[in-house]
């Protein structure tokens, strides 16, 4: 009886229109059920067929998990506050209150250039960017992390964790968002390319866990497949061992696509990520772009209580 319903209800849903949008034919069926279960049609609140996929192969093609994880996913959206978010960055992207685009989701246009207080403070210690290069093939953004360069004791002596995390929401939310455009635009699911650079990373930094934990959960609750391959390079033996400790935080999917490499990358790097240019990169990392990191700065002594005082 349960199978029955499962294709009376299905025999309302366009299948073919999910096959069209870019989904693959194994997958229609069930993406087309996740969006039944969820009661959404449409492509807000990010339930076009190619976002519906991204939470179905998130949870290991498991419908019901995948329903969990976009009800409570919108649920954090509204109450985290993503309007305001990303607000606090230039561009002519709307949301409402929930959480929901108000622009054309076909495109996107924001850019992470600061105009808030809090952004402004944020991105002169953030590590995290996208870069202006895409990938050739199909327009997937590429992205560098530079985890061994943060001040992590400044950001926490200064009370700044929660400036830093919601300034790597505004990141996740780019991520996804120029992927949803690039995917809406090649007629298939687009994911991001991630380089890790993870020079200087040192055993010290390990009792920041718990703030690593808080990001990863974030990450992996809220951002359903947003990442294509994850290549970590420059590699020291913390790096390896801090690895093995946020490993079980992450799921088998997120899993399978990382590498970690050492000092000799080149080829890993363009191996694992399908990136043959890697031009974008900084010159340390076999590239030509001089800017690629940006300028981190370490966290100045009275940073947060000023940040507070206005």
């Amino acid at each position: 009886r349960g199978n029955t319903c499962t294709r009376l209800r299905l025999e309302a849903v366009d299948i073919n229109g999910v096959v069209a949008a870019g989904v693959p034919e194994a997958d229609a069926e069930d993406v087309a059920l996740l969006a039944d279960l969820v009661g959404v049609n449409g492509s807000e609140p990010l339930c076009d067929p190619l976002s519906l996929l991204r939470f179905y192969n998130c949870r290991s093609k498991k419908v019901g998990a995948a329903a969990a994880m976009y009800q409570e996913t919108m649920t954090w959206r509204a109450e985290f506050g993503i309007k305001g978010i990303m607000a606090g960055y230039s561009g002519s992207e709307e949301y409402n209150e929930d959480g929901m685009r108000l622009n054309d989701v076909r495109s996107w246009n924001w850019q992470p250039h600061p105009v808030s207080a809090e952004a402004q403070l944020a991105r002169r210690f953030a590590i995290f960017n996208r870069l202006n290069a895409k990938a050739a093939d199909d327009g997937a953004p590429i992205l560098l992390w530079r985890v061994g360069a943060i001040d992590y004791p400044g950001i926490v002596r200064e009370g700044l964790v929660d400036v830093l995390i919601r300034a790597f929401v505004a990141h996740l939310e780019d991520i996804m968002q120029t992927s949803r455009a690039a995917s809406y635009k090649v007629g298939r699911l687009v994911r991001a390319h991630l380089v890790i650079d993870s020079g200087g990373f040192s055993l010290t930094n390990l009792r920041f866990l718990p703030i690593l934990r808080r990001i990863v959960l974030i990450l992996e609750g809220h951002w359903p497949e947003i990442m294509a391959t994850v290549t970590v390079v420059q590699a020291p033996w913390a790096a390896v061992q801090l690895f093995k400790v946020v490993r079980p935080w992450l799921s088998p999917l997120i899993q399978q696509k990382i590498t970690i490499l050492g000092k000799q990358f080149d080829e890993g790097l363009r191996s694992h990520s399908g990136l043959d240019d890697l031009s974008m990169l900084p010159p340390d990392l076999g590239g030509e772009t001089s800017d690629a990191y940006g300028f981190v700065e370490e966290v100045p002594i009275g940073a947060g209580e000023e940040f507070r005082s206005k």
